[in-house]
């Protein structure tokens, strides 16, 4: 395979960028916006892990009967998280294929 002299690849991916960004300028922000949704919730989602463990399962283990509605509310909060995550994920996924489909 023959690779053309990388000034003419840059002017060709400089020209592609501007061409995108500005049929495709709100779609390329919501995109930006749902990858860093996205990551925030998923970190998020790792650092909740080690906060429900030490303040919400680490507490039940020496008691007979214990209270699990604050564990119940956690989880359901992680849920929340994680599914923002994978709503923004599935958003920027559709999206790039509009506007790859576009070009």
């Amino acid at each position: 395979m023959i690779v053309g002299n990388k000034k003419n690849m840059g002017a060709t991916l400089k020209r592609l960028i501007a061409y995108i960004l500005k049929e495709y300028k709100w779609q390329c922000l919501l995109v930006a916006l749902c990858i860093l949704i996205s990551t925030a919730a998923n970190i998020g989602g790792t650092l909740f892990m080690r906060n429900l463990i030490d303040d919400y399962i680490l507490p039940f283990v020496n008691q007979t009967q214990p209270d699990l509605s604050p564990l119940f509310k956690a989880l359901l909060v992680m849920a929340a998280v994680y599914y923002i995550g994978v709503f923004c994920t599935w958003a920027y996924n559709y999206i790039m294929i509009y506007v790859s489909q576009g070009m």
